[in-house]
């Protein structure tokens, strides 16, 4: 019995040592590059949706005399759109 004592008492010290190792690799390495790799993801998803938008206003100015206004309409929207999480 008192050899499983320790072999219980071992496994958590073991336990304990990794998850403190655990806990000073994430705040040192990994925390700063989740957090970039989350911010690149967000500018990625920005960038697309103006491209795509900006495409979309060229071929409304461009191809739609007649809609000239919403194409306007179009581009203050997507503006508001793509600054609207910043305020």
């Amino acid at each position: 019995l008192g050899s499983v004592e320790q072999a219980i008492i071992r496994l958590g010290g073991f336990v304990a040592d990794h998850q403190d190792r655990f806990t000073r690799v994430w705040k040192g390495q990994c925390d700063s590059m989740v957090r970039a790799t989350t911010n690149l993801l967000w500018v990625n998803a920005v960038v697309a949706v103006a491209i795509t938008a900006g495409m979309f206003w060229m071929f409304l100015r461009n191809h739609l005399e007649e809609h000239r206004l919403l194409a306007t309409q179009f581009l203050v929207l997507v503006m508001a759109g793509l600054l609207a999480p910043l305020v």
